[in-house]
């Protein structure tokens, strides 16, 4: 499968990221126990020094309180050494805050 990337000479790493197979947490409206919970959850799946210096555009499909992203991007950080990490998100909810 040709990636959209390959266009712009960009690597696209579709499944770097991994669920642990955790529940949604929709329903967790406690951001410290959410924040908790993702944090157990979400796994880099790549070698630590796959993304060690580059520039991360990360893409998801929705953004509600930003806590999932806010933990992929530590983890790219941390874990994957990344020099720089962006976030692109396709749809906005209103909070319940």
């Amino acid at each position: 499968m040709r990636l959209r990337g390959e266009r712009r000479g960009v690597g696209v790493v579709a499944d770097a990221l991994s669920n642990n197979g955790t529940d949604e947490l929709k329903g967790i409206t406690d951001p410290i126990a959410r924040n908790e919970l993702l944090e157990q959850a979400i796994r880099l799946n790549e070698p630590k020094d796959r993304f060690k210096g580059k520039k991360i555009l990360l893409v998801d499909d929705l953004y509600r309180s930003g806590s999932t992203l806010r933990v992929a991007t530590n983890l790219l950080y941390k874990q994957g050494n990344a020099d720089q990490v962006s976030v692109l998100t396709l749809t906005k909810t209103r909070s319940s805050r």
